[in-house]
């Protein structure tokens, strides 16, 4: 009986209350998608850069994408380069299937004095191991990618 009432104590409360969804999205990011475009070009245009800022927002991001150059990582180790069109459209999709922003995606904001490189940020989406801190490997190809 001792035992019956300790785990109606410890499973009541477990059962009455839900696990609240981390990854909501507002009906902004819905508009945002359904309108996107893409475009050709390297740079962020306003319109992902609004995209990217919502996609972002758990993470506190203040930093401003428009007309910045930004390069997508995905992969379970971070080191698969993605193109910017794939990027919104991989997000896109997933937003319209599951209702929710993917759970992984973080930003990195590179110091031009100690990379050889033209990007501005590195954005990683779909990446398993923890930490955004670029690889030596991902380094030395985006430090080449702009000659």
């Amino acid at each position: 009986m001792k035992l019956l009432t300790t785990l109606a104590i410890f499973l009541i409360p477990m059962i009455c209350f839900g696990q609240e969804a981390k990854n909501e999205i507002k009906p902004s990011i819905v508009t945002l998608f359904e309108n996107y475009t893409p475009e050709n070009s390297e740079l962020i245009n306003e319109q992902e850069a609004r995209l990217l800022k919502e996609l972002l927002s758990e993470s506190g991001t203040s930093y401003d994408f428009f007309h910045k150059k930004v390069v997508f990582v995905s992969g379970s180790t971070g080191s698969t380069l993605v193109d910017k069109k794939s990027f919104f459209q991989s997000n896109q999709s997933y937003i319209i299937k599951h209702g929710e922003k993917v759970s992984n995606i973080g930003y990195v904001v590179l110091d031009k004095a100690k990379w050889k490189t033209c990007y501005d940020a590195i954005v990683f989406f779909w990446v398993k191991v923890p930490g955004l801190i670029p690889t030596k490997n991902l380094r030395q190809r985006l430090d080449n990618s702009c000659d």
